[in-house]
């Protein structure tokens, strides 16, 4: 199964939001990625926790094939690699993430006490 694609952001707040309520929803930090011009990735590093991939840099002549290959290793297919390379050199923001590596379940608490008052 491939990642699930949210986006393109305009807004740097609505794709800090959604990395947030991907986070409430239990998956954790490092299975959602965002995907930003460098300019962008940095100002994002210090407002998610999340895996936060600097895909475009306007000096490197590599940039775009860079990107490419950064969405087909997203399993994304061409025409949605071409379609949101285009949004990213735009400045907006791409969120991914893997459906398959969801939180599930609850922590197990190791050291349980009984009750000891009746209640009524």
């Amino acid at each position: 199964m491939g990642f699930e694609i949210y986006g393109p952001y305009k807004s740097m707040d609505d794709a800090v939001a959604n990395v947030e309520v991907l986070g409430l929803k239990g998956y954790r930090d490092d299975s959602i990625n965002v995907i930003a011009k460098e300019d962008l990735a940095d100002k994002l590093n210090k407002r998610v926790n999340s895996t936060v991939i600097s895909t475009y840099r306007a000096a490197d002549d590599e940039a775009e094939k860079h990107l490419y290959k950064v969405f087909r290793g997203l399993e994304m297919s061409k025409v949605q690699s071409e379609r949101f390379k285009d949004s990213i050199k735009s400045g907006q923001i791409i969120v991914a993430v893997d459906p398959e590596d969801h939180r599930m379940g609850n922590e197990i608490v190791s050291d349980t006490e009984a009750l000891t008052e009746v209640l009524h």
